[in-house]
């Protein structure tokens, strides 16, 4: 991190303060989890970044502007997304937080013309890898992604990959926003800050699972259909389901009218399961 002066700035490093007793080589390997529970280092400060001045150079350390049109154009490409998307809001882009109060509820860098689009840019990227962790994640069993073959989900893997990439791209560019107004850009090649995060040897055409933000098929080629065995083992869930649910309502209706009739002939069976499923329910 970078901290401008009108003659100077400073590099700072940005990090998590250790206990140096944890490092001792007296002290027991997960012990920390044991008991006695030994707390961390400012244990009782909450949740508290640290931060360290490495270095102090004189001058001014020149930080490149965004053409923000140009970058969500390249994002767009890339990915097969919309950006910005329809989704995103207008207003500024506030991170979630679990706090309540409003003083807590504040935009992640500066709103203004300059940077409104920005903020649209990122809030797009945001949703998208909310969606992308929840597809993936080992719970969701039910869900596109657990019904990909290997070559497909790898594909989404690597797709997942290049939006975390941009996302990194984005949010250290929306750090380092420090226009008020509008500026021209000149005519130089777009290049990352960041690397690209693309494996060798994987596909990388594959299009998010939001049906509602892909494009045309027409236009951009169709997805490789599953292998014929590969569909016959993915059920038709809806006409399953309906049968299911008839035959669970016949074999119902068949017992309680069996239950009925006995009943009506034997009245004293009712005193008989009552006998022996009241003593159960008590020792239960």
């Amino acid at each position: 991190m970078v901290v401008h002066f009108a003659d100077r700035y400073q590099v700072w490093g940005v990090g998590q303060e250790r206990a140096a007793w944890r490092d001792h080589p007296l002290f027991p390997r997960g012990a920390e989890h044991g008991d006695p529970v030994f707390p961390d280092a400012g244990y009782d400060a909450g949740e508290v970044d640290a931060h360290w001045c490495n270095e102090a150079q004189p001058g001014a350390l020149a930080v490149p502007d965004t053409d923000w049109q140009a970058l969500a154009a390249t994002i767009r490409a890339d990915l097969d997304i919309p950006v910005p998307s329809s989704r995103a809001p207008a207003g500024p882009f506030i991170p979630w937080t679990r706090a309540d109060h409003a003083s807590a509820k504040l935009p992640l860098f500066v709103h203004n013309a300059a940077t409104a689009l920005a903020h649209r840019v990122l809030a797009s990227l945001e949703m998208e890898h909310g969606t992308f962790e929840n597809e993936t994640n080992p719970k969701n069993d039910s869900g596109r992604y657990a019904l990909m073959d290997e070559a497909v989900a790898t594909a989404y893997q690597d797709w997942g990959a290049r939006l975390e990439g941009w996302r990194t791209e984005v949010l250290l560019r929306c750090a380092n926003e420090r226009r008020s107004t509008v500026s021209g850009h000149g005519k130089e090649p777009f290049s990352r800050m960041t690397p690209e995060p693309r494996e060798e040897g994987v596909a990388t055409s594959l299009q998010p699972l939001d049906a509602a933000s892909e494009p045309d098929q027409a236009a951009q080629g169709a997805r490789p259909e599953p292998a014929a065995d590969d569909a016959s083992r993915v059920p038709a869930s809806g006409s399953i389901g309906a049968v299911i649910v008839v035959i669970v309502l016949g074999l119902l209706s068949l017992f309680w009218k069996t239950v009925a009739t006995l009943v009506r002939s034997s009245p004293w069976v009712i005193a008989l399961i009552s006998g022996v499923a009241l003593p159960y329910v008590a020792y239960r």
